[in-house]
């Protein structure tokens, strides 16, 4: 769970061309929803909307990559389903533990 302006933030703009890419889009409701709860007095370029947008036009036309578009949604209702179109298109092996993982901290990600 990475908002596109974190990524640029850590200068995630110079990197991520080299890595493969997923979109996962929840409701906005929704997202303002949960968000609000956190920061009452957001601005909307606090949602990361327009960075996501500008981030997949970048991968789109300067890279050539289609990322995959995952609606939250869609993932909690077909989850094996979801995951296996993702291990497909990324050459990446299925296995059913990835249906479930132990939660970790936003520190995780920086660790790897």
């Amino acid at each position: 769970k990475n908002m596109p302006h974190n990524w640029i933030q850590m200068d995630g703009a110079k990197w991520f061309p080299r890595m493969s890419h997923l979109f996962m889009l929840r409701k906005p409701e929704d997202m303002i929803r949960s968000y609000i709860k956190m920061r009452p007095d957001f601005l909307p370029e606090d949602l990361g909307y327009k960075a996501l947008w500008e981030m997949h036009q970048n991968l789109v036309k300067n890279y050539g990559f289609r990322p995959l578009l995952i609606r939250t949604e869609e993932l909690r209702s077909y989850p094996e389903l979801i995951l296996r179109a993702v291990c497909r298109k990324y050459e990446i092996d299925y296995y059913s533990e990835m249906l479930s993982w132990n939660r970790g901290g936003s520190d995780d990600l920086m660790n790897l």
